[in-house]
C-alpha cells in the first residue's frame, strides 16, 4: 500500500469513526454529528442503496442518541462525612 493510499483510507476512517466515538462520549452532540452526517451523505450520495446503507442508520442512530435520557451526576460518596465533627 503507497503512502498516498493510507493516507487516504487513514482520512475515511477518521471520518467515519469520529460520530460514532463522540456518540458514545457525549450521546447529545453524536447524535446531532450523526444526523447531520446522515443528512449529508444522503444529499451527496444519490444512489438508493448508499442512503439505505448509509443516511438511514445514521439518521436512526443519531434520532435515538437524543432521545436517551442524560445520566444523572453522582456525587462521591454523599453519605460518608469528610470531616469527623465527633469528640473522641
Amino acid at each position: 500500500m503507497t503512502d498516498a493510499a493510507q493516507s487516504h483510507a487513514a482520512k475515511f476512517l477518521t471520518a467515519l469513526l469520529t460520530p460514532f466515538v463522540v456518540s458514545f462520549l457525549q450521546p447529545r452532540i453524536g447524535g446531532l454529528l450523526l444526523i447531520g452526517f446522515g443528512v449529508g451523505s444522503g444529499w451527496y450520495f444519490a444512489d438508493p442503496a448508499a442512503r439505505l446503507l448509509l443516511s438511514a442508520p445514521a439518521i436512526v442512530l443519531g434520532s435515538i442518541a437524543l432521545l436517551l435520557p442524560r445520566p444523572r451526576r453522582i456525587t462521591a460518596f454523599p453519605l460518608i462525612p469528610l470531616t469527623d465533627d465527633r469528640n473522641l
